[in-house]
């Protein structure tokens, strides 16, 4: 069935405010990308692709992946490495629009074939892709709805589906809001595969066809058994930490958590807590203010592309404690991995939560804030496993971490009821496949 006339005056003023909201931010998107040396992006978002991946994906018939970011990313990685395990000869291109969320696909899916930019939903930019493209085959990472590129994908009879779909309450407002808008895009998509009933019924309520949606489970619990692996002795010493220093990991810290974060490290370290703080920030842009904010502190600031392998400090006993800045991409689940526990950012500031699997998985207590809006079902099973534990302040953070760093016991029984927690949740690939099964065979 056609799009009607009401859809399309829809979309075409839906089109209108988004070039004039690209010709508002073009000029500090364009001083960004010249600052981060990302004019690839730039290029690749309006539609023109290298010719190393148009000679990778043409006549191919390639099975196209969009991943937004790095969560995204991590979450597709296990169904994406199934794919290619299954279907080998399936060619996968994979798309990020975020620059840390391409060099994940780099870093952790090197199966796949080619890795560009989104494009930019213009109908020009879009068709272009989708002429150079030609997918037999579209499958969107949790839930990131672009009407035009959606509706190209209807006109040419190419099947898209959502994957480890996700839709939290604050954005299902925002979608019903306009969903005059987003209803005849989602019924061009062939299937829903979503994380809970809870996505499921919130989808179903911005106009996505019940009949259409099955409930998987969310991938990011079917990690690959390589990426959990913890105690590398060789990781330790290139972080040149001492045999009785313990790691405290806080990742993918957003702006406003570093302070207290260190704050609270102050305190530990006051207390005589033998205590190393690694901080990785969920954006490396923020790399040179948050060495600010940890020299303000007191600190001496490392990053982990210069630690000093095999030192136990950088200043030796007595002089200022360090804080390691994670400076490069894909390292920190691995990171995890040595840690004695970890926080979790975007938690502490209402960005929503990120990854809280991630250290479960690797067996180590997660501690986290009160803004999960974005992950509610995985925060309340860490909790209610006895995984992980909720701060809300400075006071909060140094209380519950100084009391897993002085009890090994404790920290390892969380650890171990993280990695049940994640085991008992498992399965979401296999599901996932099923449904897609009939679309990946040749």
């Amino acid at each position: 069935m056609g799009e009607g006339a009401g859809p399309r005056v829809i979309r075409r003023l839906y089109t209108a405010a988004l070039a004039v909201g690209l010709v508002v931010t073009a000029p500090s998107y364009l001083a960004k990308a010249i600052r981060r040396g990302t004019g690839l992006a730039l290029r690749e978002r309006l539609g023109r692709l290298p010719d190393h991946v148009v000679a990778a994906v043409r006549d191919r018939r390639a099975v196209w992946v969009h991943a937004v970011s790095v969560g995204e990313v991590t979450a597709a990685v296990p169904l994406l490495r199934e794919i290619k395990i299954r279907y080998p000869t399936v060619c996968l291109f994979v798309t990020t629009v975020t620059a840390t969320g391409r060099q994940t696909v780099i870093e952790r899916v090197p199966q796949a074939d080619a890795v560009a930019y989104f494009p930019l939903d213009f109908p020009r930019v879009v068709d272009r892709l989708l002429d150079t493209i030609n997918p037999r085959l579209f499958l969107c990472v949790e839930t990131e709805l672009w009407p035009n590129f959606l509706s190209a994908l209807a006109r040419r009879g190419i099947p898209a589906f959502l994957v480890n779909g996700r839709l939290n309450a604050r954005s299902a407002r925002r979608y019903r809001w306009a969903r005059r808008l987003f209803q005849p895009v989602l019924a061009g998509f062939y299937g829903f595969a979503v994380q809970t009933t809870a996505d499921a019924q919130r989808l179903a309520g911005i106009g996505a066809d019940p009949g259409r949606i099955v409930i998987t489970g969310n991938l990011k619990f079917d990690q690959p058994a390589d990426d959990a692996e913890t105690g590398d002795p060789a990781r330790r010493v290139g972080l040149g930490l001492a045999a009785d220093e313990l790691l405290w990991v806080a990742g993918s810290t957003r702006q406003g958590e570093e302070e207290p974060l260190l704050e609270a490290y102050r305190r530990l370290r006051g207390r005589g807590v033998r205590v190393v703080l690694l901080i990785a920030p969920r954006h490396l842009d923020r790399l040179d203010k948050i060495e600010a904010m940890v020299r303000a502190r007191g600190f001496d600031p490392v990053r982990r592309s210069a630690c000093p392998a095999g030192q136990p400090s950088p200043r030796g006993e007595g002089g200022p404690a360090r804080v390691i800045v994670l400076d490069t991409i894909g390292e920190l689940a691995a990171l995890y991995g040595e840690a004695a526990l970890a926080f979790v950012g975007g938690t502490l500031v209402p960005v929503g939560g990120h990854n809280l699997l991630e250290p479960a998985a690797r067996g180590k207590a997660v501690v986290f804030g009160p803004h999960t809006y974005k992950c509610e079902e995985i925060a309340a099973a860490v909790l209610e496993s006895g995984a992980g534990v909720r701060v809300d302040s400075v006071d909060a953070l140094e209380e519950q971490v100084g009391r897993l760093l002085a009890d090994p016991v404790l920290r390892e029984r969380m650890g171990r009821r993280g990695r049940e927690m994640v085991a008992r949740n498992q399965g979401a690939v296999e599901r996932t496949l099923a449904l897609l099964h009939p679309w990946l065979v040749e």
